[in-house]
Parts: structure tokens; sequence; C-alpha cells
């Protein structure tokens, strides 16, 4: 099965997130910087489209839609799909990675008794008609959250998923669906009620990527979230247990969300006791290690000062603007926008070749044992017949399997 929108070995996507403002932030603190290098250094300025990533990154909620067409702030910033590709973005070609919440279960038994149906068909006309040049479609992310409600019926995730892939699949033109990636996103942290990742996972005709969140899992000591038995923070066998788990299916990856936990300026007994106190060691620089470790696919950074959003205040999160530490900024630029590791990442534009390497899949019929023999003995027997001819018949029928709006299960 070919890998959709792959990038070529030792290439990441770069993705910036996570609301209007913040993705805008990244773009023009990034170009504040280069300026001044360039001032002092008495080069040429770099243009800001030098700056702008891959992808950006937006959400919105299968109930609502709110965020593509128009803007939406639900506590966390704005969020504005086309405000990033018609206003911010303009000139420049740019996807979309988009986190689509689907409400727990209780969502998804929605999506699957057709309460939803008339959403699946609004979410595809977003689709047909955004000026993204890929987009990577984060199904009720982090399902395994045991926060997110998908926990007590992760059946129902399976389905859920499956149905909206499959009416996508069904009913985008292929141009559109060509683009149009689907990703299976783990929040990379501990579970409950023993579940695996297996007992989420809707099956490998239906998932193209598999994603996961980085936050806290580098830290070598408990975050915030520990309860005195459970660390919801994770580690980093956490992490490698999806990338792994990526492997195995021969899926591509991305990190779908990440950001320091505690913001890049933290400054805790955690990080004197750790001889953590560098920023860029800290956090940064394990990530990079572990993008090159994996060869990942796509990174997906959150630009944000968390503390300024009602949602977010007081969470934990902190600033994780690169602007907010002149130190990090510098080492952003030798490692990611100029130096050692400039080649790895892939800006705007570099979304154009995925789409030249897909077709809609073709359903093939498998013939017996005993069936395919005789075949292949008639058909030699009339080669010879017609001296040599060198007709075949294919065994593919073109059939795409479908399933309707308001099916229940595969």
């Amino acid at each position: 099965m070919a890998l959709r929108c792959k990038p070529g070995k030792g290439k990441t996507f770069l993705t910036i997130g996570q609301d209007l403002f913040s993705i805008q932030e990244y773009v023009t603190s990034q170009y504040n910087y280069s300026l001044h290098q360039s001032i002092s250094r008495h080069e040429p300025p770099k243009a800001i489209s030098s700056f702008v990533p891959a992808a950006a990154m937006v959400y919105t909620d299968l109930q609502t839609l709110q965020g593509l067409f128009g803007p939406s702030d639900y506590g966390s910033g704005v969020e504005y799909a086309d405000g990033i590709l018609n206003s911010i973005f303009l000139e420049s070609d740019i996807g979309l990675q988009i986190g689509l919440w689907l409400n727990g279960s209780v969502g998804c038994h929605r999506i699957l008794n057709g309460a939803m149906d008339k959403q699946l068909v609004k979410l595809a006309k977003y689709l047909e008609v955004t000026k993204a040049s890929g987009v990577f479609l984060r199904i009720g992310y982090e399902f395994d959250n045991p926060f997110f409600g998908y926990s007590d019926d992760p059946g129902s995730y399976i389905l859920a998923f499956r149905k909206i892939v499959a009416y996508l699949k069904k009913n985008l033109r292929e141009n559109v669906l060509r683009k149009t990636y689907f990703v299976w996103h783990s929040w990379a942290a501990p579970r409950t009620n023993n579940l695996s990742l297996h007992d989420f996972y809707p099956g490998s005709d239906f998932v193209d990527w598999v994603g996961l969140s980085i936050f806290h899992q580098v830290f070598p000591w408990k975050s915030g979230w520990s309860n005195g038995f459970v660390d919801w923070g994770g580690s980093m066998n956490h992490v490698k247990e999806v990338l792994e788990f990526a492997q195995i299916e021969n899926k591509p990856t991305m990190i779908a969300e990440s950001t320091p936990m505690g913001g890049i300026n933290l400054n805790s007994t955690e990080t004197i006791i750790n001889n953590a106190t560098d920023p860029w060691i800290r956090w940064f620089d394990k990530v990079l290690n572990l993008i090159e470790a994996y060869d990942i696919d796509m990174w997906s950074y959150i630009n944000c000062d968390w503390d300024s959003q009602p949602m977010w205040r007081q969470k934990g999160f902190g600033d994780t603007r690169l602007s907010s530490n002149h130190y990090v900024m510098k080492k952003w630029h030798e490692e990611i926008v100029n130096g050692n590791r400039s080649e790895r990442f892939l800006m705007a534009g570099s979304l154009q070749s995925c789409k030249k390497s897909y077709s809609r899949p073709l359903k093939l019929k498998f013939l017996s044992v005993g069936a395919t023999c005789f075949c292949l003995f008639t058909a030699l027997f009339f080669l010879r017949k017609i001296h040599g001819s060198s007709k075949r018949r294919s065994l593919v029928d073109g059939a795409h399997e479908r399933i309707p709006l308001n099916a229940s299960s595969h």
C-alpha cells in the first residue's frame, strides 16, 4: 500500500498552530528576527514567505463546524481556516491540519445513528472548496485521552471514524480526495480500563497517518496531572509505543500537537533538581532527536501564549511562543531555519508533491487457487491460438466499496 503524502527520507513537514493570531505571530516574529540578523550581518533580507510553514493548524467540531468557513473563538483564540488561507497566507501554498472534535462516545453515537449526516455533507463541502494544498483531518483527536470521553466505548469511536472516512471517500471528487489525509491521533500518555491502541484502531484501510501529542513526556519529572497513582502527563515509553505502532502498520507519522509543558521559560524546582534549566535542551532538542530517530514525517508546533487564552489560563501550559525567549529563537534559526537541520524541514509549497501519487483505491476480486490455475491455463491456450497476442484480461473490476451515510459498521 502506498504511503499517502509521506515526504522523502529525512524530511519533515513543518506545521504551526494552533489559532489564527498565534500562527500569524510565528511568521511575523520569525521575519522580524531574520531582518535584524540581516542588518547586523550586512546580508540581503529574506522574504517573509520564507517562514511560511507547510501547513497550519485549526480546530473545529463536527456538530457546528465553526472555524472553517468563518471565525470562531472557543476561548482558545480565533479559529478560522479560511482566514489562514485567504488573509494571512493569501499568496502562499499552504495546507491545513484540522482537529475534528467528535464529542466523545456521545458524539460517536450521534454520528452512527444518522443525527450528524447533514454535518458530514457540510464537512465534505468545505473540503471541496478549500484552497489548502493538503488537508490532514485528525478525526476525534486524542481518542485515548481518558478526559475526552471515548474510552467508555472505543468501539463506537472506531465505527464513527470509519463512517466519516467512508462517506468522504465516496463523495469527494478524486482531485479533492487526493489531497485529503485521515489522521488517527493518540495522546501518547496513559489510557484507562486496560485499553490498548488496537482497541481504538479503525483499521489500515481507513487510516492514512498516525499522530501523537508531545507535551510533558520528554521531561524526567512527574507532571502536574499526577494523582499519586497515574501520571497522566505520560512518558517517552508512551510516545515510542505510538511510533512503533505506526511502524508496524506502515503509516506515516506526525507529531500532531506539541509544546513544552509549562512554557519555554519554565523555572521550577524540577528544572533545577534535574539540571534542566536550558529551555532548548530541556524540550526542543529532545523532540528533534526523536524526529530524527523515527524519521517523523510532520511536526506540528503550537506557538502560543496559552495563559492569555481563557480556556487554557492557569492550566499549566505557559507561554510557548518562540519569540518569548531570544535564546530559543536564536536556536530555532540555527537548527530549523538556516542551520544544522534546515534541510529536513519542509515549508510552504512542499505538499504539492503529495497529490501526484494517489488514485482512488480499487476493489480487487481474488479467485481461489483452483480457479486461478484454470484461468491461467485457459489464457495461455488462448494466447497460443491467436499467435502471441498480447491482450490480457484484468481481474480488477474498478468498483470502490461504498458505505452509505446511515451505515453503522463496515
